[in-house]
C-alpha cells in the first residue's frame, strides 16, 4: 500500500503563494488572514478576484483591535509578499500558516497604505492609522519606538482600533517575519491581514483597461450603429454582448442586419405579388351585354 509523504508547514506555503504569483499576482496581490473566532483546521482558498474594499468587511469584524500589514513594492515594480514567501524569509510566519482562516490569491485595488486605510475604516466603521513597523511594536509592548516624540502621534496609535503597518521593501526580512509572528499569537488582537501592494504591471494593466473603455465608449457615441447579432445566441445575449462592448477588434458594427434585411425584401415581394393578384383578377372578364347597329326583323327575332 502507499504511504503517504508529509509535507511541511513551509513548503506548503511556498508552493500556495508560488502558485498565485504564477498564476495572477501580476493582476492582484495575494492576502492571508487570521481570525481568533475559532481555530481553523484548515485555510481556505479563494482563487476568485475579490476586491480590497470586499477583504476588509470579511476580515475586520467588530470592535476588536486588528492589525493589517502592508508590504511595499519592490525596487523593480514587483509585489514583495510572494518574493518573500518563496524565498523562505518568513519561517515563523510559515510556521502559523495552518491556523490561517483564508488565503486570498487575487486581491484588486491594493494602491497604497492610505487607500487599505480607508477600507479599513469602512469595514470596521471604527477609527484606524498607518502605522510604522517600530510603532506598531511599540504599541505591542515591544521595542519601543525611540522616534516618536508626538504625544499627539502616541495617542492616535495607542486609541486606533485597526493598524495598518506599512511596511517599506528594505525592511529586514527578519524583522517582518517576527511582527507578524508575535502579530497572530497576541491574544489583543482579533485578526491579521497580511497583504502587499499590488505591481506595476497591475497598474498598467488597468489604466489601459481604462483607456481602452473610454475609446470604445466613444466609439458608440460617435457611431451608434447597430451590431451583427450572432445566429446563434438569442436576442437577450446579442443585447448584453452589445451593452458589454470593451473595444474588441473582432466586433463588427453594421447599418443594417439580417432580420432587418429580411424584412425589407419580403415587404417588396408582397407588394409585388399582391400588385399581380389585383391585375390578374381585374382581367377575367365573362359573357357581357351585345350592342347591334340594326335591329332585327319583326317576327324574327329568334
Amino acid at each position: 500500500a502507499a504511504t503517504a509523504v508529509p509535507i511541511s508547514t513551509g513548503k506548503m506555503l511556498r508552493i500556495a503563494l508560488l502558485l498565485s504569483a504564477l498564476l495572477g499576482t501580476a493582476v492582484a496581490a495575494p492576502a492571508i488572514v487570521w481570525q481568533r473566532d475559532g481555530a481553523a483546521s484548515a485555510p481556505d482558498h479563494h482563487s476568485d478576484s475579490v476586491s480590497a474594499t470586499d477583504l476588509m468587511q470579511s476580515a475586520l469584524t467588530g470592535q476588536d483591535s486588528s492589525v493589517v500589514f502592508f508590504l511595499g513594492r519592490n525596487a523593480d515594480g514587483t509585489e514583495m509578499l510572494n518574493g518573500l514567501a518563496s524565498g523562505g524569509s518568513l519561517p515563523r510566519t510559515q510556521d502559523k500558516y495552518r491556523s490561517a482562516h483564508a488565503i486570498h490569491h487575487h486581491v484588486d485595488g491594493l494602491e497604497s497604505a492610505a487607500t487599505v486605510r480607508r477600507d479599513a475604516m469602512a469595514a470596521a466603521s471604527s477609527s484606524a492609522a498607518t502605522v510604522s513597523l517600530s510603532e506598531f511594536l511599540s504599541r505591542m509592548g515591544g521595542s519601543p519606538d525611540k522616534t516618536d516624540n508626538s504625544s499627539r502621534r502616541a495617542r492616535e496609535v495607542q486609541s486606533a482600533s485597526v493598524l495598518i503597518v506599512n511596511v517599506p521593501a528594505a525592511t529586514s526580512p527578519a524583522e517582518i517575519d517576527g511582527a507578524i509572528a508575535m502579530a497572530i499569537d497576541s491574544s489583543s488582537l482579533s485578526s491579521v491581514v497580511l497583504t502587499a501592494q499590488r505591481s506595476t504591471n497591475e497598474v498598467k494593466r488597468e489604466r489601459q483597461n481604462l483607456a481602452n473603455n473610454r475609446k470604445a465608449q466613444k466609439t458608440l457615441e460617435n457611431a451608434p450603429r447597430r451590431r451583427l447579432e450572432d445566429q446563434e445566441n438569442g436576442d437577450d445575449d446579442a443585447n448584453a454582448n452589445n451593452n458589454n462592448y470593451q473595444g474588441d477588434s473582432d466586433t463588427a458594427y453594421v447599418h443594417m442586419t439580417p432580420n432587418i434585411l429580411a424584412g425589407i425584401l419580403y415587404t417588396f415581394m408582397f407588394i409585388v405579388v399582391t400588385n399581380i393578384g389585383i391585375g390578374c383578377m381585374g382581367s377575367i372578364q365573362g359573357q357581357g351585354d351585345i350592342y347591334v347597329k340594326k335591329m332585327p326583323t319583326i317576327g324574327r327575332e329568334a
